[in-house]
């Protein structure tokens, strides 16, 4: 079988030309990749506008050929004409086709793909179960144009969208059962890692590093064993937790709920400190301390409290959506909301502030048991959060999702609601969210309708990926933890303070729990 490779080095992958493994960048590692694929007719790199100068210029550095196709953008059907073009004219039955900024490549694994994909006859050939990064996918050049046509017919129309790392997955799910697909699959499955092996972002880029530099001599793609790789970085400390991905950050102590499913009424009695509110200026403290850490991250304004009665609310949108890479994430019980308010809170930043509105029934009276209020005042208080859903839905299209917490006490209407909020006529127009209870390492009564624990525990999504900040500073461990922490960001910084967290990542890898994380079952769900 004839192949050439397809490298995408587009502007999405912001660290591609970084030399940072040993004076060697990904762009070179995943082009000496290339130049290894067996029966390889040529190599040809998509670039864009903004890194096709780059790539050039890297080429003639590296002293390797190759073609460079570039576009102003990449849209999913583009991709798939510039590759079934790329076939056409080198004679080539399939195309390797893989993103420039994965120095981790492995031929081996590649060899396997494409003896699969010769051996069955397959249009598309991809690995399962293996970290993102690992391994190219191989797709027929006869099958491109299909997909191309395909793209424009889909549902929402993904031929016209932006490039993106599953798109010629994606749109073959599309029409899935056209196309003869096989599978190279991992021995074990390590997609509850969520690995991601590639150079686009700070935290693809520390884990590559972190990766890297433990055992530069077995990252080589020629010799590189794909299995003993990933099990290696299942138990590293430095891969697993890079930089926080989402920050939870309590801005606001007022909160006139007295939810049976949250815990901050009772913490609040307990601990005057967590009723304290963070002032605006303080705030942008912080923005500029994120965006360096972490370049890309969700900032949540909701850890505790009720965000829209922060009278500087305004301002502190405003700091995280002056920083390119951040976005905003609100959680409130919807009372507060106004046309006003979601009008002046939309100028700050329409398309990277996301609403969850919590309601938790379907009903007055299920939404008064679960809320702490009674008689009229639940009808009252349910039809102001329902409202709320359509008003923000105006003002912030597509990013607004009512929320159930699942228990006991709502189980009954979860069915309902699903039903309700799913409809694309709904006020959020087919949008919400089901969320598992949470009893707070047993500080609430255990309330779980269902238990969806899996039966293997894994490390901590939260000490991994998130960094809780209570008002005063405080960074606890998690969110779970409302006694407090050993950090403090007005005093630790944000990098020193989540540097001050990497010895919980260490007690999670060897499997040794503090009390609070040992009866914890959150550890499996995932922000952002």
């Amino acid at each position: 079988m004839k192949t050439i490779v397809i490298l995408y080095a587009g502007s999405q992958s912001s660290h591609l030309f970084d030399a940072a493994f040993s004076g060697k960048s990904a762009f070179e590692r995943s082009l000496t990749w290339a130049h290894a694929v067996k029966d390889c007719s040529g190599i040809t790199v998509f670039a864009d506008t903004h890194t096709e100068k780059n790539c050039r210029t890297a080429l003639a550095a590296y002293g390797m050929q190759a073609d460079i196709v570039s576009e102003e953008s990449w849209t999913v059907q583009l991709l798939f004409r510039r590759i079934e073009e790329c076939c056409k004219k080198a004679g080539a039955d399939a195309a390797v086709y893989a993103w420039a900024d994965c120095p981790f490549l492995s031929m081996p694994l590649t060899a396997e793909l494409l003896r699969s994909h010769t051996e069955y006859a397959a249009e598309y050939t991809f690995a399962d179960g293996y970290p993102y990064g690992f391994a190219p996918e191989i797709i027929d050049s006869g099958s491109c144009a299909l997909l191309s046509t395909l793209s424009m017919k889909m549902a929402g129309m993904p031929g016209e969208k932006s490039l993106e790392r599953d798109s010629i997955f994606a749109t073959m799910k599309g029409d899935i059962n056209s196309f003869e697909i096989e599978t190279v699959i991992s021995k074990k499955d390590w997609r509850m890692y969520r690995f991601a092996f590639a150079c686009g972002s700070r935290d693809g880029l520390d884990a590559c590093l972190a990766l890297y530099s433990a055992a530069p001599e077995n990252t080589d793609c020629m010799s590189e064993n794909a299995e003993a790789l990933a099990a290696a970085a299942s138990m590293m400390p430095d891969v697993l937790r890079t930089v926080p991905g989402f920050y939870n950050v309590q801005i606001e102590g007022s909160c006139t709920g007295a939810c049976i499913c949250c815990p901050y009424p009772a913490a609040c009695r307990k601990n005057a400190a967590l009723r304290t509110r963070m002032s605006a200026e303080k705030f942008r403290s912080l923005v500029p301390q994120m965006a360096a850490l972490s370049e890309k991250a969700v900032v949540a304004l909701s850890a505790w409290g009720e965000p829209l009665n922060h009278p500087e609310l305004k301002d502190c949108i405003a700091a995280v959506l002056a920083e390119p890479g951040l976005s905003v994430m609100l959680e409130t019980d919807g009372l507060a909301v106004t046309d006003e308010l979601a009008a002046s809170l939309q100028q700050a930043g329409a398309g990277r502030i996301v609403w969850i509105v919590s309601f938790d029934a379907v009903t007055p009276q299920t939404y008064g048991t679960v809320r702490g209020c009674s008689g009229g005042e639940c009808a009252a208080l349910f039809a102001k959060a329902l409202n709320a859903v359509a008003v923000l839905e105006k003002y912030f299209p597509g990013d607004v999702y009512p929320q159930m917490v699942r228990i006991s006490e709502n189980e009954d209407e979860l069915e309902k609601f699903y039903r309700f909020w799913s409809n694309a006529e709904s006020p959020s127009k087919g949008k919400l969210i089901i969320q598992k209870y949470d009893d707070f390492c047993g500080l609430l009564k255990s309330d779980k309708p269902a238990d969806l624990a899996p039966l293997e525990r894994y490390p901590c999504w939260h000490i991994r990926r998130d960094m809780t900040i209570l008002a005063d500073g405080t960074v606890p461990v998690c969110r779970e933890y409302l006694d407090g922490g050993s950090a403090n960001v007005f005093m630790d910084g944000v990098d020193g303070a989540w540097k001050k967290g990497a010895q919980y990542m260490v007690q999670q890898i060897k499997k040794e729990y503090p009390e609070k994380c040992r009866v914890c079952d959150e550890y499996y769900t995932f922000n952002f």
